[in-house]
Parts: structure tokens; sequence; C-alpha cells
């Protein structure tokens, strides 16, 4: 359920609104999630209380995709059913030649944090449905507006407009072929399972963000650096006549998305 108490058009409300799951059909981006994440999605989603206001970055979101397929054909829907009887499917924006091409919003401290795991996921997992079609591409372009982009920035970035592209190979098409069966499988199989028995999610699952070691001057506020590596941090801590302190890693989806909180928290009658 969406609530909109600072009284927003109303219409917005349909753009961010959940699809009602399909069973047995998963879409690429759905996948990207942990298996126990999907199952209480679909499972107890309707009792997800959030506020319009809450989905002000999905709008962001939708409204550029909205511009961007504004008086095009170039958006291609694309799906394959998998021998176990599950449907993957997928909505890439555009295919020209051997190039797939998605384009997306972020912000300028994700492009530098040069993890891009999850674009690189979802574009192969494009990549490899098209081949399903006969299409091969040998390309994955993704195309990011950064939103907070500034000239001033000190990240090192040039320009608001960031590309990332992926050369797309049989051994990869093989692993998502790999990685979609074994998700798939494990979503029928635990698919009614109550929810102590759900498999947990892995780390990058939860976006965990890893223990890090920060080297600080005795009374100072703030750390010289910090490692990932303990070692690491010991050696340096020792040149500079400092200490080690130990900050513990978080689950950052966990915070950050107050309803999969909710979710993992719900307790079932066995």
């Amino acid at each position: 359920m969406i609530t909109n108490r600072y009284n927003l058009p109303e219409h917005l409300i349909d753009l961010v609104s959940e699809r009602k799951p399909v069973e047995n059909r998963y879409s690429v981006t759905e996948l990207l999630n942990s298996t126990k994440e999907i199952i209480l999605r679909r499972r107890y989603g309707h009792l997800i209380v959030t506020d319009l206001s809450d989905h002000i970055d999905r709008l962001f979101g939708t409204a550029f995709h909205t511009l961007m397929e504004y008086d095009s054909k170039d958006e291609v829907r694309l799906e394959h059913t998998l021998p176990n009887g599950v449907t993957v499917s997928g909505r890439a924006d555009r295919i020209v030649e051997d190039e797939v091409i998605d384009y997306k919003t972020a912000k300028m401290s994700f492009v530098a944090k040069g993890d891009f795991s999850s674009w690189e996921d979802q574009g192969l997992s494009y990549a490899w449905l098209a081949r399903k079609r006969g299409i091969i591409l040998n390309r994955v372009k993704i195309i990011a507006l950064l939103k907070d982009y500034s000239k001033m920035n000190r990240l090192g970035i040039e320009s608001a407009v960031y590309e990332h592209v992926i050369n797309v190979t049989t051994d990869d098409m093989l692993k998502v072929e790999k990685r979609m069966l074994e998700k798939t499988n494990e979503l029928l199989k635990y698919k009614d399972a109550h929810i102590d028995d759900l498999p947990e999610p892995l780390p990058h699952e939860l976006w965990y963000t890893g223990d890090k070691y920060a080297v600080v001057k005795p009374n100072a506020s703030r750390a010289l650096k910090v490692f990932d590596d303990k070692k690491e941090a010991e050696i340096f801590a020792a040149l500079k006549d400092a200490n080690v302190e130990l900050r513990k890693g978080e689950n950052f989806k966990l915070i950050y998305d107050d309803s999969l909180a909710y979710l993992f928290n719900i307790k079932e009658e066995k």
C-alpha cells in the first residue's frame, strides 16, 4: 500500500506501484535479489506500507526512462522459458547492431566506487535473453546520467554522462545460463518454505560493506586512512605512530530499504 501524505499527484502512485507477480515468471532485475527477498516480497509485499515521498528516486528513474523511450521503437522485450518451466523476462532499452544499450541514472559516488557488477549482471542477462532469440550481441553499453554531477567534484569524473562497456563472451553467456538455472531452481525449491527455512542472503545481496580498519592518531577525530586489510592497516599505523580501529561492516541494503527490513522480521507460525 502506498500512502500520499503530501498530496502529490495521485497518478504518480501507479508509476511506482509494484506489478502483481506472476507465478514462475521473474524479471532479470528481480533475479538479482536474494532468494529470500524475492520470495518474501511475493508472499508479503501487499503488507508493506510506504509513502509516495519514499519513492522519489524511483520516480526520477521512471521519468528518465520515459524520456528515453519517447517516440522510440528501439525498446526490445525479451523472454525465455527455462527447462524447469520458469520464464525469465527483460526489457532492453535499445539493441543496435551487435550491441545492447541500457540507460540508467546514478550518483557520482556509485561511479567513483567502481563496482559495476550489478550493471554487468543485468546487461549480460539481456545479452543472454537476446541470444535465446537468435540475436548475437558482442557488447553491452551502460549509459548513465549522473544526477548530482558538478564540474567542481573532486572524484575525477569528467562528465555528467558516464559509459560502461562490457564485451560479451561465450563464457559470459554460459555463466548467465548457469546462474539463471540455479536461481530459479532455488526459487522453485523454497517457494512454499517456512521463513525460517529460507536460505540466508549472500553478503553482496545485502550490500554488505565489509569490515574496515581505520588508522587513527590518539585524540584525533578523523582517520588518517581506512583499509580493507588489517595487516596493511597495522603496518601503516606503526609508521604513523597511530592506532587501528575496527569499523564493523553493515548490511547497507537493510539500512537503506525499510521494507526489506520489515519483511526479514516477519514471524510465521509453524
